[in-house]
């Protein structure tokens, strides 16, 4: 027992607390919480507020590693009147890992503000292991990459694109 006449919340609860707040559309409160897991509000307090950290700081512990794939794509509607890559739509840069197996690893995503050199390497900056090899296309924005990992540009024939 601590001191307040608390119990410390078992594993299960905090596999109860991770489900809850994975499944909450809005922000998860800490009565909701302690009414859904059966714990006092001060012990979800604490459960929630450890949870949030951990999340938090996820980007910075896990990296992709070893050989990475690196691509780029746009998210929103067709816009009128500008024509090429974007067309005004949000740029999305993604990048998974390989395992020793050649299996996917871990995966960072992330919208930028724009798809230009200073954003890609900044992005390679924060979320990327300086070690990594990495398989992208001829972009040539990707090129900005090389000053952060080895960059292996892949041109992939018309006819294997859709593969």
């Amino acid at each position: 027992m601590r001191s307040g006449g608390g119990v410390k919340p078992g594993l299960t609860k905090w596999f109860w607390a991770l489900y809850w707040m994975s499944m909450d559309k809005g922000s998860l409160s800490a009565l909701r919480l302690a009414k859904l897991i059966g714990v006092q509000w001060r012990s979800a307090y604490s459960m929630l507020r450890k949870l949030h950290v951990a999340m938090a700081h996820r980007d910075s512990l896990y990296r992709p590693t070893d050989l990475i794939e690196i691509d780029d794509t746009y998210l929103g509607g067709n816009k009128t009147g500008k024509a090429g890559r974007g067309s005004g739509r949000t740029p999305v840069l993604i990048t998974i890992g390989t395992t020793d197996e050649g299996k996917p690893g871990f995966a960072a995503i992330e919208t930028l503000d724009s798809m230009g050199e200073p954003h890609i390497e900044d992005f390679a900056r924060r979320r990327l292991q300086p070690t990594a090899g990495c398989h992208a296309d001829a972009f040539s924005f990707l090129r900005g990459l090389a000053a952060h990992i080895t960059h292996i540009p892949k041109v992939t024939s018309p006819e294997k694109a859709d593969e």
